[in-house]
């Protein structure tokens, strides 16, 4: 990620950086060590607590907030403004984009940007579903295949009943289901709340995969700019959004 931000233009030393859904708090340390000033915030009590374990145990002192960043009061008790808020695989996951991007657009920096990494919804994964825990029937966990998420609601929940998938996982993919992030519905979005698409990444095998499976990173090239090509083949999508010209 760094590198990627560098390359943008948009790093430097002391950068303020606000890390929403921050997990148990990783990126945020890594981001730290390399020299950002960092506020991070997620909503599950229980990651941040690890956020915060993780942060004294590396000797950096950061500050872990449990919030929510669709509520209009949650940036009140946040210094701001900041130079990179960062959406890292987060974004699809808020059913309710707008007021996610309408609380952050209002706390940016002159000349800062939001950046967002995520998986199309309409490729193989944007669903999700790779996260089930699904049991195998006859060899293969059906509701775990690529592009499952295209079938009917009750046709992939049906599938996952069968396969006990447990109803925490599957509220999560309802939830991934909910917020529908596409390529060209984020471009909308952003543009609604005064954003562009600055800059853009896209890969038909993502960075996040060579750490998770040991697969190469493959750029997706020209394909990775066509309409609805893009939104089935590209497994990983890098945008920077900065505030629309006046």
């Amino acid at each position: 990620l760094q590198p990627c931000l560098q390359d943008w233009g948009v790093w430097r030393e002391g950068v303020r950086i606000l890390d929403v859904g921050c997990g148990d708090g990783g990126g945020s340390c890594a981001l730290a060590e390399a020299g950002a000033r960092i506020a991070a915030l997620d909503i599950d009590p229980r990651l941040v607590a690890m956020a915060a374990e993780r942060a004294r145990s590396r000797g950096l002192e950061l500050d872990f907030d449990t919030a929510d960043i669709t509520d209009a009061e949650t940036l009140s008790s946040f210094e701001g403004p900041y130079d990179l808020i960062l959406f890292r695989d987060v974004l699809e996951h808020i059913p309710d984009v707008d007021a996610a991007l309408a609380q952050c657009s209002s706390r940016l920096a002159e000349g800062g940007g939001i950046v967002v990494i995520y998986p199309p919804y309409w490729s193989p994964y944007g669903g999700h579903q790779q996260t089930l825990s699904a049991t195998g029937r006859f060899g293969l966990s059906w509701a775990k295949l690529p592009f499952i998420h295209w079938l009917p609601m009750s046709n992939w929940a049906a599938l996952a009943r069968s396969a006990a998938v447990p109803d925490a996982e599957w509220e999560d993919v309802s939830t991934v289901r909910r917020a529908s992030l596409t390529i060209t519905g984020l471009g909308k979005r952003a543009r609604s709340h005064g954003l562009r698409v600055d800059r853009a990444r896209r890969y038909f095998l993502r960075p996040s995969f060579r750490l998770r499976y040991g697969t190469p990173v493959l750029d997706a090239g020209i394909l990775g700019r066509i309409p609805w090509v893009r939104e089935v083949m590209v497994s990983g999508s890098w945008e920077l959004l900065t505030r629309l010209p006046r």
